[in-house]
């Protein structure tokens, strides 16, 4: 099932023009899709800092739980939700979850060693986790937008928080 984007150009221009100037959201788009279509039937997976849970269709054939902190968008609607949480500490015991996906969350947290440091502790061995975040953005979700990071900034964020680097992909946006 698509993801609903949310889109600077009419849906009626032709998608090969607005893949070209959308260029971030379709590859963050493309990304998600992918991640969903990676996973297992049954698996256990955390949406963290999932706000209104715009993906959770995508996950249909997981365990999926949402959960977020429901600061972002005075507009959203967070009733979707199956826990109100601060990611940096998370209500589920260890080793809860076969995989984790934060997407475009981390620049919003002051910080986001101790987030990467709890998804760890919740990811059951041989877990994985699915991050995206802009390296280049407006402000956005004020007074809640804190970094942007290169990749090399997320080697480090990770490397310091015990996950080994399986495959990555960097997206500039």
């Amino acid at each position: 099932m698509p993801i609903k984007r949310k889109r600077v150009l009419p849906s009626w221009f032709p998608q090969w023009i607005q893949r070209r100037v959308e260029m971030d959201s379709y590859a963050l788009f493309e990304f998600i899709e992918e991640t969903s279509a990676s996973l297992g039937r049954g698996v256990r997976v955390l949406d963290a800092g999932a706000g209104e849970c715009q993906y959770r269709d995508l996950f249909s054939d997981v365990r999926y739980v949402g959960v977020d902190l429901a600061v972002g968008e005075p507009e959203w609607d967070y009733r979707c939700l199956d826990a109100f949480s601060d990611v940096t500490a998370l209500p589920f015991a260890a080793q809860t979850f076969d995989a984790v996906l934060c997407f475009q969350v981390l620049e919003h947290l002051p910080e986001p060693l101790q987030a990467l440091c709890e998804f760890r502790r919740v990811m059951s061995p041989g877990g994985r986790l699915f991050l995206s975040t802009p390296q280049s953005w407006h402000q956005h979700q004020k007074p809640h937008d804190y970094f942007r990071y290169t990749s090399f900034g997320l080697r480090y964020l990770m490397q310091k928080a015990g996950l080994a680097l399986m495959n990555t992909t960097c997206l500039i946006s």
